[in-house]
């Protein structure tokens, strides 16, 4: 008679054990966001920061203006014109949080840094050779990735008041062997999507695979984590119509005999796998579970798998469009992303999630 009960408990406690696995899998959460930042009317290519009152910090490449917009409310602050003065813009590339509330940003169309202030002032301008990412500001520098070479990518503090470039390493590229290497890639360096960890150190993505490698400050490999097991995918529809319009742009003005080589090799490419690869977007949690957004996109959405701190993958979440950034302030999540299919074919948008 105490056996039935003693198994139907046992029974109980496996399916709780069950739901209680499957309640510790990360999830997101919608949250809502200001209309302006739903469907951005203009090209955010700076990139997309976070201060630390919550306010998203964007480049408007029409306006050549700097932005800060609360998602919640819509409240805006707005900076800049075009030009080259005290708080004039041309292309600002790229964009941090300053630890004072304000923000630093790259220009490159001035090749100099610009300060901002927490009450949203240009208070300094520092000229600088091209700078590919900014990703911290310690103390009175900036961590910069630095392009000092057509193929290697610096890790450097440069001090905003001496303007002493210190380096840290060179990430440039790196391959499942461990290895750094430094191969010639034709649509820029890789290293922009390195991202700094919370407990110190660096997560580098490899460009032309699904593998992460965990650096301590130095940049000296510690592990990876990652899911190269994934099928390789053909081409989706979308990337054939693109591969399509480049052929068309290439053979434009060559002759037949030309046109038929190209041809074939643009079949290849049709025809060819590509591999899974992790794109620039990747954010570290508060559970120092990491957040990582790859190269596969289903029709008007794209996947997000996530691991956790020991590297182990969790789940995949999708979020919509074809993600560019990904930034966690708190339990919250904000991804820059571009619609896909839609009449918003193109435009950027901001999401706002819960991480749960």
């Amino acid at each position: 008679m105490v056996a039935a009960p003693l198994r139907i408990a046992a029974a109980l406690c496996v399916l709780g054990t069950i739901e209680l696995g499957a309640q510790s899998l990360p999830r997101l959460e919608p949250l809502p966001v200001t209309p302006m930042l739903q469907a951005l009317d203009y090209r955010a290519d700076g990139g997309l920061a976070i201060d630390r009152a919550g306010c998203l910090i964007l480049y408007n490449s029409d306006a050549h203006s700097l932005t800060c917009i609360d998602p919640r409310n819509g409240a805006f602050r707005s900076v800049g014109r075009e030009g080259s003065g005290p708080s004039e813009f041309r292309l600002v590339t790229s964009m941090v949080a300053a630890s004072d509330g304000g923000a630093i940003v790259y220009d490159a169309g001035n090749a100099r840094f610009a300060l901002l202030s927490s009450g949203w002032r240009v208070t300094a301008t520092v000229p600088h050779t091209p700078v590919l990412a900014l990703l911290g500001t310690p103390r009175d520098s900036v961590l910069a990735l630095t392009l000092p070479a057509a193929t290697a990518s610096d890790l450097v503090a440069i001090s905003l008041r001496t303007k002493v470039v210190t380096r840290r390493f060179s990430p440039s590229d790196v391959d499942s062997l461990k290895r750094f290497v430094d191969p010639a890639v034709q649509n820029g360096p890789w290293a922009k999507s390195i991202v700094p960890r919370r407990a110190g150190g660096w997560f580098i993505p490899a460009q032309r695979e699904y593998v992460v490698f965990v650096a301590d400050a130095k940049g000296v490999k510690q592990r990876q984590f990652g899911r190269p097991e994934l099928p390789p995918e053909l081409p989706n529809a979308q990337e054939k119509e693109a591969i399509e319009a480049q052929f068309t742009r290439n053979t434009a003005n060559v002759t037949p005999e030309v046109k038929k080589s190209v041809r074939q090799i643009f079949d290849q490419m049709l025809r060819r796998p590509k591999a899974a690869m992790v794109v620039g977007a990747m954010a570290e949690d508060a559970q120092s579970r990491v957040w990582v957004g790859t190269t596969r996109i289903r029709n008007d959405s794209s996947e997000v798998d996530v691991f956790n701190a020991a590297g182990k993958y969790l789940s995949t979440v999708r979020l919509p469009g074809k993600i560019q950034r990904l930034l966690i302030q708190g339990d919250e999540l904000f991804a820059l992303y571009e619609w896909l299919g839609s009449a918003r074919e193109g435009m950027q948008g901001v999401g706002r999630y819960r991480v749960r």
